[in-house]
């Protein structure tokens, strides 16, 4: 069958951005050969060979036989049987698209082995079943995640029942949790098994239409004899069947898209001109995953208005007006011109701090903004995870002139930051770094030993407390007279700038007021969904995993939670990969964990352990 051309678009966009996975069976070794030149085994040929060759039962399991073998026979008939392999026609086209991550149930080294050809869009980087948990954040990088085992790593021992797939579920065996908790959520090709497999079903479990992401691609089970049970099987996982095999599911694909360039593109605006030495188009590439160059392009409008709301801005945002005038935005503006004009740079790092609720992220943006169309070179941290500091060292090495490099929330990559700041050879540069007052003792902290200059941003006053409420007015997210507005503006402007715009929108009511009538209204899936988002993000600003939070909580509405009119709003902290969850408004967020951990505690004893129950498995212990 084709894959049907209503869902091509979608497809596309996933796939060439690299976001799909790859669930694999035996049956995708169709066609592969054992290193003595024999047909790899598939579906229930191993079984048979074990049974038969340690006199058992025909009917015996595969688990069975496997632990009646010796060690001499595991490394005859396993390690060194299925070692040194030949792929097949449909491994041996994966190479030609970019996927996130491989789990595979097979112990052969076929899938690696297509990957040593010269024309591959990634190098492989299998991963034995107990190695720890590393974030997939390189794209030239496949990870290959072997859940049974692989000959590669015999000392991890093998995997052939779901009893010992129980007894290895822990931090010690993180891959078939993230496993368990990806496959609910995100865009899947399951090929080379079927949905009767233990394996698979146990896999499945979590996943449902309620689970699965619908801002991603649709995910396929490759299967090439279904029957009626298959389709309704597929149709409660939210499962798309593709009936055919897997290497004819992959030849429509080169079919449909010959071109798959790589899924990152080099940063908008920057040219040959911006550099004394042109880098690789790749390395450029590569380099904007992790720093955005800053252009002030004018946008067109839009009806996004999450950023009025509490939403953490973008610079379309910015270049669309929608912030207020602010004193502390001139003063920085004019710290950050007087620093890069001068001739000494005996200091590289100016701290932004900030008193409490200033606005410093939308302060931020809006200098950045300015600053970029006046002709500063700037770039802007915008990676979650370690950056690759070679790299990005020897892209700011070959830029010509000075520039400026920024992050936000400092203190969660600071250490990184400052990786980066010794491998870069000149001194002709500025590093903004941005955090809030009470975080910034661990940033000195870090930073000791380097020249550093620390930049206040001033409080929210009246006059800006009023400008917000007319802001607010004007674009009709609220209808506030002009008297109620003089009449209010001293009291919200001793509260942080995001908890104004929620007290502006519901008529200048306290804080408690809001937050009591939000919990009221309120289901105990939307509070708990919440309350793990506001809990991450105190903790780490990115926020929780989005499959994190869809398996440890019910995701029955979750997706009607990520619009602005819900009662308790949720966002992507990277809008890009759509990740991450926050909190719409990360300061409403904090004040209604209080607020409950104030009434309820045990809640929030009980969210937090079920964050943690499901992130342990991230997570590496150093002993």
């Amino acid at each position: 069958m084709a894959i049907p051309a209503n869902l091509l678009g979608d497809l596309r966009e996933t796939l060439l951005a690299g976001r799909y996975s790859l669930f694999l069976g035996a049956g995708v070794n169709v066609g592969g050969k054992l290193s003595s030149g024999k047909d790899l085994p598939l579906g229930d040929q191993l079984r048979q060979q074990l049974v038969a060759l340690k006199g058992l039962k025909s009917n015996s399991s595969l688990a069975r036989a496997y632990g009646q073998l010796t060690q001499p026979e595991k490394d005859q008939y396993l390690t060194d049987a299925f070692s040194n392999c030949t792929p097949s026609p449909a491994l041996l086209k994966l190479p030609h698209f970019f996927w996130h991550r491989v789990y595979t149930l097979n112990i052969d080294d076929a899938l690696e082995a297509s990957y040593k050809v010269k024309s591959s869009l990634q190098t492989a980087d299998p991963r034995g079943r107990l190695a720890p948990y590393v974030e997939a954040s390189d794209i030239t990088c496949l990870q290959i995640a072997h859940i049974h085992g692989w000959s590669q790593r015999p000392e991890d021992g093998y995997i052939f029942s779901l009893a010992e797939y129980a007894g290895s579920m822990g931090p010690g065996n993180p891959w078939v949790n993230v496993l368990a908790h990806t496959l609910a959520t995100e865009p899947f090709v399951i090929a080379g098994t079927s949905l009767e497999e233990p394996d698979l079903e146990y896999f499945l479990s979590g996943r449902s239409v309620h689970s699965v992401r619908t801002d991603r691609g649709p995910s396929f089970l490759i299967e090439p004899f279904p029957d009626a049970a298959t389709e309704k099987e597929c149709a409660r996982h939210g499962l798309v069947l593709y009936s055919g095999t897997f290497d004819e599911f992959l030849s429509e694909l080169l079919t449909n898209f010959p071109d798959r360039p790589l899924p990152i593109s080099a940063p908008s605006g920057l040219s040959k001109d911006h550099f004394a030495t042109n880098p690789k188009t790749k390395d450029l590439a590569l380099f904007s995953r992790d720093f955005s160059f800053v252009v002030a392009h004018q946008v067109q409008e839009n009806a996004d208005l999450g950023f009025l709301v509490g939403r953490a801005p973008s610079l379309e945002d910015i270049a669309l007006g929608r912030d207020i005038p602010r004193k502390s935005t001139l003063a920085l503006k004019s710290e950050i011109r007087r620093r890069m004009s001068g001739k000494s740079w005996d200091v590289n790092f100016l701290l932004i701090d900030e008193n409490a609720g200033t606005g410093k992220s939308t302060v931020l943006r809006r200098a950045l903004f300015d600053l970029a169309a006046e002709g500063f070179s700037i770039f802007d941290y915008r990676s979650i995870s370690t950056p690759d500091i070679d790299l990005c060292a020897k892209i700011f090495n070959l830029l010509k002139g000075p520039f400026i490099i920024s992050c936000d929330d400092f203190a969660d990559h600071v250490p990184a930051i400052v990786e980066l700041y010794k491998n870069i050879n000149r001194n002709d540069f500025l590093i903004l770094g941005c955090e809030r007052a009470y975080r910034m003792n661990y940033v000195l902290q870090t930073l000791a030993g380097n020249a550093r200059a620390t930049f206040t941003l001033s409080a929210f006053n009246v006059e800006e407390a009023k400008l917000l409420a007319q802001k607010l007015d004007d674009v009709g997210l609220a209808s506030i007279p002009a008297k109620y507005i003089d009449m209010h503006a001293q009291d919200v402007s001793h509260d942080p700038i995001a908890l104004a715009v929620c007290r502006i929108l519901n008529n200048f009511r306290s804080a408690e007021d809001i937050i009591r009538s939000l919990l009221k209204d309120a289901d105990s899936a939307r509070i708990q969904r919440y309350l793990a988002s506001a809990v991450a993000s105190y903790c780490y600003r990115a926020g929780l995993r989005y499959d994190i939070l869809s398996s440890a909580f019910d995701p029955v509405d979750l997706q009607r939670q990520f619009s602005s009119r819900d009662m308790l709003p949720l966002a992507y902290s990277n809008e890009g990969q759509r990740d991450y969850v926050v909190p719409l408004n990360p300061i409403l967020g904090e004040q209604v964990l209080r607020r409950v951990q104030e009434l309820d505690p045990s809640l929030v004893f009980d969210v937090y352990c079920a964050v943690g129950s499901y992130l342990s498995s991230y997570v590496i212990v150093k002993r």
